[in-house]
């Protein structure tokens, strides 16, 4: 029973490290809005197509933020 609270120690050490994210990362992340968004509308088509529209946009903001 005490080794639990060893493991969620070791969980937040582990999560709070700086871990670099893929390409895709906020891609999917703006499909995933823009589907729940696109269903909440009854337009699953147009849903997508803004979710991966401003899954890209913040892709290419995130990239260019982390060059400078």
């Amino acid at each position: 029973m005490k080794v639990r609270p060893l493991v969620g120690l070791f969980y937040l050490y582990i999560m709070n490290e700086k871990k670099k994210k893929s390409a895709d990362y906020y891609i999917g992340i703006g499909l995933c809005i823009g589907v729940a968004v696109g269903v909440a509308f009854d337009n699953i088509a147009l849903g997508i197509s803004l979710g991966l529209v401003f899954g890209v946009a913040f892709q290419q903001y995130k990239k260019k933020q982390n060059k400078e």
